[in-house]
C-alpha cells in the first residue's frame, strides 16, 4: 500500500474497531482473519470504498447475530458471547449440518428435533451450553440459504456445558443417541403389548 493507502487503511480499522466494540464488545482486528475467512463476510478493504466505518460495524454485527454490547452486564461478557458466535459461525462453515441462526447460535437438524449450541454466562465464566428440542424443524430464513429459524417442537432442553466446541458436541451426540435407544425401547416394549 502507497502511504497515504496505508494511513486510510489503519483510521479505517481503528474507526471500524471502536464501532464494533462500542456495538458488540468485539475489536473488528482481533476477529478480522475469522472472520473474512468465511463466506458472505465483506473484507474490511472492500467496506472502505463504499461504506463508512458504522455502517461496516452494522453490518459485520447483522451478517453473524452478534449479540448488542448492552445486553450484557458489560464489554467482557459481550465479547466472550460475541466470539463463540463467530466460532459457531466456523463451525457451521466447516460442518455443513450444522447452521446458524439470525440469533448467531449454532442449530444442527436431527431426525428427531433441533440441536443448539449457545453461549451462556456463569461463575464468571462463558461455556457453550448445548439444547435439543424434540419435535422442532429448522427452516432457512435468507436469500443465501444461511441462516435458519426453528419451527415446532417446545422448550430446548440443556444437554451439557463446555469450554470446547468438540467436547459439547460429542455430550449432544451421546444425549441424543440415549433418548433415541430409549424411544426405540419403549417403541419395541408397546409393540409386544406391555
Amino acid at each position: 500500500m502507497r502511504p497515504n493507502a496505508t494511513t486510510q487503511f489503519q483510521s479505517f480499522m481503528r474507526q471500524a474497531d471502536a464501532a464494533l466494540q462500542s456495538r458488540t464488545g468485539l475489536l473488528y482486528s482481533d476477529v478480522q482473519g475469522d472472520i473474512e475467512s468465511l463466506p458472505g463476510a465483506l473484507k474490511l478493504t472492500d467496506a472502505m470504498k463504499t461504506m463508512t466505518p458504522d455502517a461496516f460495524a452494522d453490518q459485520v454485527r447483522a451478517r453473524f447475530g452478534l449479540a448488542p454490547a448492552a445486553n450484557f452486564a458489560d464489554a467482557r461478557q459481550a465479547k466472550a458471547h460475541n466470539n463463540w458466535v463467530i466460532a459457531f459461525a466456523e463451525l457451521a462453515h466447516a460442518n455443513p449440518e450444522w447452521k446458524t441462526g439470525a440469533d448467531g447460535l449454532a442449530y444442527r437438524q436431527e431426525d428427531a428435533g433441533v440441536s443448539r449450541l449457545r453461549p451462556v454466562s456463569e461463575d464468571g465464566k462463558t461455556r457453550i451450553a448445548a439444547e435439543f428440542c424434540a419435535g422442532a424443524e429448522l427452516a432457512r430464513t435468507d436469500a443465501s440459504m444461511t441462516a435458519v429459524t426453528v419451527l415446532n417442537g417446545g422448550a430446548f432442553e440443556p444437554v451439557g456445558r463446555s469450554m470446547d466446541i468438540a467436547e459439547v458436541v460429542g455430550a449432544l451426540d451421546a444425549a441424543i443417541a440415549d433418548k433415541i435407544e430409549m424411544a426405540e425401547d419403549l417403541e419395541a416394549t408397546s409393540s409386544m403389548g406391555m
